[in-house]
């Protein structure tokens, strides 16, 4: 989603989702740096879950801030894994069938194959998600 149309003119306010307190001040920071840098004006909303959720699943948000806790997850699939068609944590809608078959091909007791079809699957997720999943942002 571009902020800016190509004559420089401002589109209209972002707005920041936040699930808990501790977004809140994530928010309040992005928030203060894109005003003070960017001059961009960001409107936060915050609401209760489920309104989150239904906000969320219409895309009724610019820019949401999440979390997710990796810690439970002892197998590598459930990082890409969570970026196919139609999964729970793939707020952003995105979509690439050669992804998803990539992903599928990892249920395999195969090892050379299984990560044969990780590495494919991230090269894919690296190469699209620009276009695919709105802007990604790995740290």
């Amino acid at each position: 989603m571009l902020l800016w149309t190509r004559a420089g003119e401002w589109v209209g306010p972002m707005f920041v989702d936040f699930l808990c307190p501790y977004h809140r001040v994530i928010a309040e920071a992005v928030q203060q740096m894109w005003r003070q840098n960017l001059g961009v004006i960001v409107a936060l909303r915050n609401e209760e879950t489920q309104v989150l959720v239904a906000s969320k699943n219409a895309m009724n948000f610019h820019l949401a801030r999440g979390l997710w806790n990796a810690t439970t997850y002892q197998d590598p699939f459930h990082f890409p894994g969570a970026w196919q068609t139609g999964a729970l944590y793939n707020e952003a809608g995105g979509s690439a069938p050669e992804f998803d078959r990539c992903i599928a091909a990892t249920w395999t007791a195969d090892a050379a194959a299984r990560e044969a079809a990780f590495q494919r699957a991230e090269e894919i997720f690296l190469e699209e998600a620009g276009d695919k999943w709105g802007q990604v942002d790995f740290c």
